[in-house]
């Protein structure tokens, strides 16, 4: 287990990474995730999963969180990007529910209808038709 905390004489957050023998690394976060509180970088995610190269998995233990804001929103996404560039499944139902909808862009923006096609017809497509309907004729 690694751990992590912030702060030069009271640390308000803390996380640690611990590795199960089922290859699933869990990142235990505590304390107060604040932007203000100077949050880690991507560069010590990414070294704390790059040491475990057996983990095929991440989750999240946040039960331990007492305080979060966009900073908190903005750590997680940088886990999950270093996570998917090793690659690392990820479990995001440990991490609180507001969380969990801003991470998701597919509920956090209800779909739009815009009455357009998905995907315009090729040129070639279309010149290939007229042409056919031009020769049946």
């Amino acid at each position: 287990m690694t751990t992590r905390s912030g702060g030069a004489s009271i640390a308000r957050w803390e996380w640690s990474v611990d590795a199960g023998s089922d290859g699933v690394l869990v990142l235990r976060l505590s304390g107060s995730w604040m932007k203000s509180e100077h949050l880690p970088r991507r560069a010590a995610i990414e070294h704390e999963l790059r040491v475990r190269p057996t983990a095929r998995a991440l989750a999240f233990d946040t039960r331990g969180v007492d305080d979060w804001d966009s900073g908190f929103v903005v750590f997680v996404r940088h886990v999950l990007d270093a996570g998917r560039g090793l690659p690392l499944g990820a479990d995001l139902s440990g991490l609180p529910a507001g969380v969990q909808k801003l991470l998701d862009p597919a509920t956090a923006v209800p779909e739009r209808e815009t009455g357009q096609s998905a995907r315009p017809v090729p040129l070639l497509a279309r010149l290939g038709g007229a042409m056919i309907r031009i020769a049946t004729r």
